[in-house]
């Protein structure tokens, strides 16, 4: 599962409308509202929290509610991600015989 603070709105609506638990409209529309206002916190100019997930890839590929709603929330995510700037790029390719590991400064390509 993606964590619920990155949830996009419609996400959230095809998540909820076919769990377990039924909800009325009235009920989905408070769950949703109330996990709106949570996810305020993360962009909150005064004390914002800082969130740091690992999301799984099977959670990223796993679809719900359409490609419509997954390319929102995937898009959703890659926007949230925040990015210490003084931290290198990293580059990590996993392969069947190990893997490479690169931490550089980027500064764009070189002419």
């Amino acid at each position: 599962m993606l964590p619920g603070l990155l949830h996009t709105e419609a996400y959230m609506r095809a998540l909820f409308s076919h769990s377990r638990r039924r909800r009325s409209p009235k009920q989905l529309h408070d769950d949703i509202e109330f996990c709106l206002i949570r996810q305020e916190r993360l962009t909150s100019e005064e004390h914002p929290i800082e969130l740091s997930v690992i999301i799984d890839e099977s959670a990223l590929r796993r679809e719900v509610g359409g490609l419509k709603v997954m390319r929102e929330q995937l898009r959703h995510l890659v926007d949230m991600s925040f990015q210490d700037r003084d931290e290198p790029d990293l580059l990590y390719v996993e392969y069947a015989t190990g893997a490479l590991h690169i931490e550089e400064d980027y500064r764009g390509p070189r002419l």
